[in-house]
């Protein structure tokens, strides 16, 4: 699932539907979201635990868009 506009405190996601069903509002997750790849560096991703705070569902479509808080990140190799 992509994400976009990652910060230090929050993340815009683009959860598909069809995989996993959208969390409610207050949940709390861990998630891996892979960055992308630098020639010559190993793959990493951001670990991140952060609670859903707001969900948005594309009319029509298996996605929804989901703002989450950030509560703590760290940086891993993928």
């Amino acid at each position: 699932m992509p994400a976009r506009d990652i910060g230090r405190d929050g993340m815009l996601l683009h959860w598909d539907t069809s995989i996993l069903p959208v969390p409610d509002l207050g949940t709390r997750l861990i998630l891996a979201v892979d960055l992308p790849e630098l020639q010559g560096f190993e793959r990493r991703c951001i670990r991140c635990q952060c609670t859903v705070r707001h969900t948005a569902p594309e009319p029509g479509e298996r996605f929804t868009w989901m703002e989450l808080y950030i509560h703590t990140m760290d940086f891993r190799v993928a």
